[in-house]
């Protein structure tokens, strides 16, 4: 698992941004599996940037979820 901090409107030669194109400040999340790759937003982690331990609950629940877990 890797954790990238990326500014698309200032690296727009990231080759993520490239691919992907995110189009907002938001928390995407990759993952890669033999079915291929899945890169999606996770905008329900704005709800909890206030609350420390909701936000890591809420990513942990979603990153044990795509590891099938």
């Amino acid at each position: 698992m890797k954790y990238l901090d990326i500014n698309a409107e200032a690296d727009t030669a990231n080759p993520y941004v490239k691919k992907y194109q995110p189009t907002r400040a938001s928390l995407y999340l990759l993952t890669e599996s033999a079915g291929g790759e899945k890169f999606e937003e996770l905008a329900e982690a704005w709800y909890y940037t206030g609350d420390e331990a909701k936000y890591a609950q809420y990513l942990s629940s979603v990153i044990t979820g795509r590891l099938g877990g």
